[in-house]
C-alpha cells in the first residue's frame, strides 16, 4: 500500500482541489480514485492544464521510500512514475548521489596521486652518456631511429606506446614487435628507459593490489638516455648522427654482418601477414607455427618477396577452390596451401623460371622499421623485387680507401675492411668490380666481358688483393655466372626458334577462299582463275 503526503504550492483553490483529486488514493491504497478525464471534467480543464497542475501545483511524496543517506522520501512527478517507484528496492536522492561521486573521485585522484609517486620512486628520469652510432647494433640504430622519429615524442621526449601505433604505420610487424621492444629494453648499456608519466594501467600490480616492478609491453613509453636534462634535447641529436650515418657512412664495422639476418626476419613476417590476410579474404584461417615459417624461409632464401606473395596468392586460391570442391573442411584446405607454396618455390627453382614478382599491397603496408630499414638504410627502390641473397649493402656503408690516411705514423693498426670474394653463405661481401658482384642490366653486357684469366690483372688493380682462397672463390663464383648466362641466352634462342616454327605453321595452316571454294593452301596446289588443278613443279601452266 503506497503512502503519499502532500505539499501544495499554489493559491488557486480549483487548482489545489484539482491536485489533491489528481494524487487521491482509494482506501486499497493502490487505484485511483478517479481517472484524469474525470478530473478534467469535474473542474473543467484542458488536458495541458491538467498535466501543468500535476507539475507545479505541488509535490507528491513516497513515504514508503527514504534515501539511503539523508532519509528524505522520494518525490513523485505523476502517477505513471509512482507505479515505477514503488518497483525500487532502494533509492538515493540527488544531492546525495552527487556527493558520493565527488568523494569517490576524490579518493580515485588520491589514490592514482599515491601510485604515480611510486611509480616515480621505481623509475626515475635518469640520465646517462649520450649514445653514439658505433655504440649500437643495426637493429638497434634502426629501432630506435623509428620509434624516436614519431612526431608525438616533440611534445615531451617520450614514445608513444607501441600498441597505438595506427595500422597504416605500425612501429614494426605484429609478430615482431614485442621481440623487438624487448630486445631493445635488455640492451646492455641501456638504450632506453620506461617513462614514469606512462598510463597507470602500463605498470603491473601484485596481488594486494601494490605496484610491482613489472610492466606490460606496449603500453608504456620510453625516454632515451643522454646528457641533456631536457628529454626533448635528447633524440635530435642522436637522430642527426643516425641519418648521417645512414645517408653518407660509412657503418660501424659491426653493422655489415648483421643487415641480412634483419632482412630475412622483415620479409618472413612480411610474408606470413599476406598469407594470412590472402587465407582470410577466401574465409580460410589456419594456425602458423614452425612449418609454415620454415616453407616460407625456404622460398625466400631463392626468391624475392613480391615472388613469393606470387606463390602464396596462387596457393591460397588453390586452397579454397579444393574447399569449393568438398570433402575437406576449412582446416585442411588451409593447411593444404603451404604444400602448395613449397611445390611452386621448388618447381620454379628446378626449372630457372621467372617468376613474376607482385608488388606490395595498399592493405599490407610496410612497418616504420621496415621503412627505415629498406629505403634509408639499404637504399632499397623496392625491396619487394629484390631476393635476399642478390641484396647489397650500399657503397657509401663501406669505409674509403683513405680513411686511416695520416694516422700510420701513430702506430694505429689499419681499419678491418672485408675482403671481396664470397662468404660462408656463397654471396658476395661487397660491391667490388669482381664480375658477378653486383646484378648486370644486360645479359649481353655480361657475355662480353673477357675470359677470367686475361680480366685478372685489372681486377687485382680495381680491388684489394685477393689471398689464394678469396680468388679461387672468385673466380668459381664468376665461372658459375658465366654458365647460367649462357644457359639463359641459349634457352632464349631455342625459346625464339619454336616460336617462329609454330607462327610459320599456323600461317600454312589459314584456309583460303577462291572461285567459290575453300581450300587449305599446300606447296603442291595451285589456285587458278578458272577452277583447281594440280601444278607440279615441272609443268608450266599455259599462258
Amino acid at each position: 500500500m503506497a503512502q503519499l503526503e502532500l505539499e501544495v504550492l499554489t493559491d488557486d483553490a480549483v487548482e489545489a482541489a484539482a491536485f489533491e483529486a489528481y494524487w487521491r488514493l482509494n482506501e486499497d491504497g493502490e487505484t485511483w480514485a478517479q481517472t484524469v478525464t474525470a478530473i478534467r471534467a469535474e473542474y473543467g480543464l484542458k488536458p495541458q492544464q491538467m498535466t501543468r497542475i500535476a507539475q507545479q501545483a505541488g509535490t507528491a511524496y513516497l513515504a514508503d521510500l527514504l534515501c539511503e543517506s539523508c532519509e528524505d522520501p522520494y518525490p513523485v512527478s505523476s502517477r505513471t512514475d509512482l507505479t515505477q517507484a514503488l518497483r525500487f528496492p532502494s533509492w538515493k536522492c540527488p544531492s546525495c548521489h552527487e556527493r558520493e561521486v565527488e568523494e569517490r573521485a576524490a579518493r580515485v585522484m588520491e589514490q592514482k596521486a599515491r601510485r604515480r609517486s611510486e611509480i616515480y620512486e621505481q623509475y626515475p628520469i635518469l640520465n646517462g652518456p649520450d649514445l653514439e652510432p658505433t655504440d649500437l647494433t643495426l637493429f638497434e640504430a634502426i629501432a630506435l631511429h623509428a620509434l624516436f622519429s614519431d612526431p608525438a615524442v616533440e611534445d615531451a621526449g617520450l614514445t608513444s606506446p607501441t600498441d597505438i601505433w595506427p595500422k597504416e604505420c605500425r612501429w614494426a610487424p605484429e609478430q615482431l614487435r614485442y621481440n623487438f621492444e624487448r630486445g631493445l629494453l635488455k640492451a646492455v648499456p641501456r638504450r632506453l628507459k620506461v617513462h614514469p608519466d606512462s598510463h597507470l594501467d602500463a605498470f603491473a600490480l601484485d596481488d594486494e593490489g601494490e605496484l610491482s616492478d613489472s610492466f606490460y609491453l606496449g603500453r608504456v613509453s620510453y625516454y632515451l638516455m643522454g646528457q641533456a636534462n631536457e628529454l626533448t634535447d635528447r633524440h635530435p641529436r642522436l637522430l642527426q648522427a643516425l641519418n648521417h650515418t645512414f645517408r653518407e657512412g660509412p657503418w660501424p664495422s659491426s653493422w655489415a654482418g648483421q643487415w641480412r639476418n634483419l632482412w630475412d626476419e622483415l620479409v618472413l613476417a612480411d610474408a606470413q601477414d599476406y598469407l594470412a590476410m590472402k587465407l582470410g579474404e577466401h574465409h580460410l584461417e589456419m594456425n602458423q607455427g614452425e612449418g609454415t615459417r620454415t616453407a616460407l624461409q625456404d622460398a625466400l632464401s631463392t626468391f624475392s618477396l613480391g615472388q613469393v606473395f606470387n606463390f602464396i596468392y596462387r596457393a591460397a586460391k588453390d586452397s579454397a577452390a579444393y574447399y569449393q570442391r568438398g570433402g575437406v573442411n576449412k582446416r585442411q584446405a588451409a593447411n593444404s596451401t603451404i604444400g602448395r607454396i613449397s611445390a611452386s618455390a621448388d618447381r620454379a627453382r628446378a626449372n630457372g623460371w621467372d617468376v613474376k614478382p607482385f608488388g606490395r599491397p595498399w592493405n599490407l603496408p610496410l612497418s616504420a622499421i621496415g621503412e627505415t630499414f629498406f629505403s634509408k638504410v639499404m637504399w632499397q627502390p623496392d625491396m619487394m623485387q629484390v631476393a635476399s641473397r642478390d641484396a647489397q649493402v650500399p657503397l657509401h656503408a663501406w669505409p674509403a680507401e683513405n680513411a686511416a690516411e695520416g694516422t700510420e705514423d701513430e702506430g694505429s693498426e689499419e681499419v678491418p675492411h672485408p675482403v671481396p670474394g664470397i662468404d660462408e653463405e656463397g654471396t658476395w661481401i661487397d660491391l667490388g668490380k669482381i664480375p658477378g658482384a653486383t646484378p648486370w642490366p644486360d645479359v649481353n653486357d655480361l657475355l662480353k666481358l673477357e675470359a677470367w684469366d686475361g680480366h685478372r690483372d685489372r681486377v687485382r688493380a680495381d680491388c684489394r688483393p685477393l689471398d689464394d682462397g678469396a680468388e679461387h672463390r672468385a673466380a668459381q663464383c664468376h665461372s658459375r655466372t658465366i654458365h647460367r648466362l649462357q644457359h639463359l641466352r641459349d634457352q632464349l634462342g631455342r625459346d625464339r626458334a619454336e616460336a617462329r616454327q609454330r607462327h610459320m605453321r599456323s600461317r600454312s595452316a589459314i584456309p583460303r577462299r577462291h572461285g567459290g571454294l575453300r581450300l587449305r593452301a599446300s606447296p603442291r596446289i595451285r589456285v587458278l582463275s578458272q577452277g583447281a588443278r594440280l601444278a607440279h613443279p615441272d609443268h608450266r601452266a599455259p599462258a
